[in-house]
């Protein structure tokens, strides 16, 4: 049930259709596809991070959906992709590597806010994900 559960989670995430136990198993994932889809995730985990830790900041749909379209490798591939395609450590790893490249590794609230605008304004794939809570 939990590895059902994380594998919807990533699917949601992702924006992609994941296979369910009752379809035809797809085939495993090319290395380059696994890795589109780990870059792909780390950009959704990072943008994630400034919106959980920043209640000004919510996920933006659109560079969501955009950002999925300049991946069609993703798009076109049958490969199963799950939770599982993912390296949980990798990508903790290089969570923690962006927070502290840009100062954020233990920075209260305000931070996390100043960087996730500074990122919409100066409109990296990071700010491209996200936008300011409508009131």
């Amino acid at each position: 049930m939990k590895k059902m559960v994380s594998s919807g989670l990533v699917c949601l995430l992702s924006l992609t259709a994941c296979s369910t136990s009752s379809e035809a198993p797809k085939p495993a994932a090319s290395p380059a596809i696994e890795e589109a889809f780990f870059d792909y995730t780390l950009e959704v985990g990072k943008a994630r991070l400034l919106q959980r830790k920043c209640p000004e900041l919510a996920m933006n749909f659109d560079g969501l959906m955009a950002e999925l379209r300049s991946r069609p490798q993703l798009a076109r591939s049958q490969a199963r992709l799950s939770a599982d395609s993912i390296d949980k450590g990798r990508l903790a790893d290089a969570i923690d590597r962006f927070e502290k490249q840009n100062g954020l590794y233990r920075a209260d609230k305000s931070a996390y806010c100043a960087f996730g605008k500074k990122q919409i304004a100066a409109k990296t794939r990071t700010g491209r994900l996200l936008q300011l809570r409508s009131k």
